[in-house]
Order: structure tokens, then sequence, then C-alpha cells
């Protein structure tokens, strides 16, 4: 280049533009040093104005690209700048999103876990309280007094045999009809309970200082109000199902046989007329909720049990538990039946072809009806009662529950 350059001047022949735009640069006064050991003064100066003008016309050129383009480079600029700054907060956006999801999943996960084990620790008090209720039942029902008296051959054989026949119905009806309530009412008061602990939980986890509403004290207290159900409303209960059974059983004597249809047809008429009954008593809620909470429910010492205890009346009154109780008390009688037909097997006739239908005189159908507690209240493994708590109804509605007590600003719901 430096060559070039020298070769020009001498010959008079310098271009205005001989240079690039790549050789302009910081190597000028280098190569003009040069230039000046083997050029004449007025050489150099050549150089010097070639150089000028060569700036002039690159600003012009800038200036005219400028005025013909001005347009077109501030919509490119905007799109491109708008494009990078789109970019940036569609990162931001997304990693925003990103840090959400995994905040709610993770507290799904905790919630999940801890309904989860709400709900087994529901199933073992449910199972526990079983082999009580057994006890109560036995102690108000004692058909094992009369079996008793009866061995000893009294004069009113007869008198008692009766009292035993509406004693065994009675306490076998019960026993469906204030297991199913059990569970049922175990369910609500464990699941709300749970809710609140939960919700204390993220309370303390949050570090701000604030009142448990389901403290330690709190907790005894209103699980203890169950006793309600296994005391003052199961001695209603009995009353109302004895009153039933006298009216569906006293018209049968002792020797008549009846068939396993007949037997489920009283079973049924007394279901009727206890549910009837007491569905006019209690107004608009179902019929058995009489049985299960206290009308009142204050607490005069503590507003938090108080309103524990009209929250669960409310749940118990609700539609679904309506709904609740009805397939639990159909799949209790159910069972019943079927524990009942294993007595009721047809036998081969004489000829070992024909099977003979069977009927049972209704003195031998008692002390089979009277045995059934000991399979409805058995203690575990419990069929009877785990057939109940793992009916995906009653599952359902213990997430419902679970789901309406424990929501706050930032909770997330149980699938």
């Amino acid at each position: 280049m430096l060559r070039q350059l020298h070769l020009q001047i001498k010959t008079g022949k310098l271009d205005p533009m001989p240079i690039g735009p790549k050789s302009i640069g910081p190597h000028h006064a280098e190569w003009l040093n040069r230039l000046k050991e083997g050029t004449s003064q007025q050489g150099v100066n050549k150089i010097l104005t070639c150089l000028d003008i060569y700036s002039y016309n690159m600003f012009e050129w800038f200036r005219r690209f400028w005025h013909h383009h001005k347009t077109k480079v501030l919509v490119t600029g905007t799109i491109v700048g708008g494009a990078a700054l789109l970019g940036k907060y569609a990162n931001w956006k997304l990693n925003k999103y990103q840090d959400q999801e995994a905040a709610e999943f993770l507290a799904l996960t905790r919630r999940q876990h801890h309904f989860d084990s709400n709900q087994r620790t529901c199933n073992m008090t449910v199972l526990s309280m079983i082999p009580s209720l057994k006890e109560k039942l036995m102690k108000l029902l004692n058909s094992e007094a009369l079996t008793a008296e009866l061995r000893t051959k009294p004069a009113d054989k007869l008198k008692i045999w009766e009292y035993l026949k509406i004693t065994s119905f009675t306490r076998t009806i019960v026993a469906v009809y204030s297991s199913c309530m059990l569970v049922v009412m175990l369910r609500i008061q464990l699941n709300i309970l749970g809710a609140y602990m939960y919700l204390d939980t993220l309370k303390s986890h949050s570090g701000k200082e604030m009142q448990q509403k389901a403290s330690q004290d709190i907790q005894q207290r209103y699980l203890a109000t169950i006793q309600y159900l296994v005391e003052q409303g199961l001695h209603e209960l009995i009353s109302n199902v004895r009153v039933a059974v006298e009216s569906a059983v006293n018209r049968f004597s002792l020797k008549q046989c009846i068939s396993l249809q007949e037997l489920e047809a009283i079973i049924g008429n007394i279901r009727s007329n206890i549910e009837n009954t007491c569905s006019r008593d209690s107004g608009n809620i179902h019929s058995l909720c009489k049985f299960m909470v206290h009308t009142g429910g204050e607490f005069e010492d503590s507003v938090t049990l108080t309103e524990l205890s009209l929250e669960t009346r409310d749940m118990v009154e609700s539609d679904d538990c309506k709904k609740i109780l009805d397939v639990c008390v159909r799949s209790g009688f159910d069972r019943l039946i079927d524990n009942m037909a294993e007595f009721f097997k047809p036998v081969a006739s004489s000829d070992g072809v024909n099977q003979l239908p069977v009927t049972l005189p209704l003195a031998k159908v008692i002390p089979i009806m009277n045995g059934q507690v000991h399979t409805i209240c058995s203690e575990t493994p419990n069929h009877f009662i785990q057939d109940l708590l793992l009916m995906p109804i009653v599952k359902d509605f213990a997430a419902n529950v679970y789901e309406a007590f424990s929501q706050d600003d930032t909770s997330t719901a149980v699938p």
C-alpha cells in the first residue's frame, strides 16, 4: 500500500478517494512518517488532502444514507430493540412462572401428604372405637343375659323368648346404623380438625405470631364431642329402633319359618319405619343426624370450640352428608343380608340332585341375628368397617370436607 501511494504521488495521479474504508485507521501517523522519508512535502500534503476528502465523503455518505433511510433505520431499530426487551421480559416471566409452579407443587405435595396422613389417622380412630361401641351395645342390649336365663328353664320362657327376639333384632339394626354414623361423624370431625392443623402449620412456617386454632386442648375437647353419639345419641337410637322392630317382628311367631327374602323384607320394613319416623321428627335434615350431634353445641368458655361445633353440625346436616349416610347405611345392610345368607344356603335333597329352598324357624334365626354384632363391631381386621372406609364416595367426601376448611391465600386444592 505504501508503494502504491508513493507511485501515485510521484506521477501526480493521486485519486481523491484512493484508500478504502478498511485502510483508514490509527496507522496513518506511521504511514505518513515513512512516506516523509521518501516523499516531498508536497506529496505528503496531497496525502493529507486525500484523507480529508475521504473523511468528508464518508460523512456525506452517512448523512445521505440517514436522510433516505431514516424511517427504515428507526423502524428496524425499534423492532430489534423491542424484540430484545420482549425477549428479556419473556425470560423473566418464564422464570417467575417456573418458580411459582415449583412453589405450588411443593405446597400441593406437602398438603397432599398431610391429607393422606390425616385419613390414615381417621381410619385407625374409627377402628379403635368400634370395640367400645360393641361393648356399649352389649351392655345396653344384653341379650346374653336373656339367653343364660333361658337355660335355667324359667316359667315365663315364652315371654323371655319374645323379649330376646326384639332385643336381638334391635341390637343388630342399631349396630349397623351406629357404625355407619360413627364412620361419617369421625370423617367430618377429623378432616375439619386436620384442615385447621394444616393452616396452623402454615402460620408457624410463615413466622407470624398468630394464635393456633387447633391447639392441643382444643383438639382433645373437640374430639370428645363424639361421645354424644355413643352416649345420648345411642340411647335415643335404640329407643327408636326398638319401636320399629316391635312393629315389624311381633306378628311372626317363634315357630314360623321364614326365608332369606322374608328376612330381608322384615329388615327393610324396620328401616322404613325408623327413617320415616325420624325424618318427620328431624324436619329437613337427615333422619339419623339428630343422633350424631347435639342440637346446641355452644361452649361458653371457648369461642373456637363453639365455632368448630357449629361447623360440624352444618356439615352433618348438609346434603353431602345425607348422601353419604344413605350410601353407607345401604351398604351396611346389604353386608348384613350377605352375612345372614350364609345360613340360608340351599341343601341337596335326598336324591342328591335337587336343591331345596331354605327356610328357618324364627327361633333359629334369632341366635344368628343376635351374633351379628360380633361381626359388625369386631376388632381388627373388621371387614364390615373397612368396606365402609374404603368406599370411593366416602373418600371423596373426606377430601371435600378437608378442602372446605383448609383454604387460605397460600394453600392449593387437593386433587
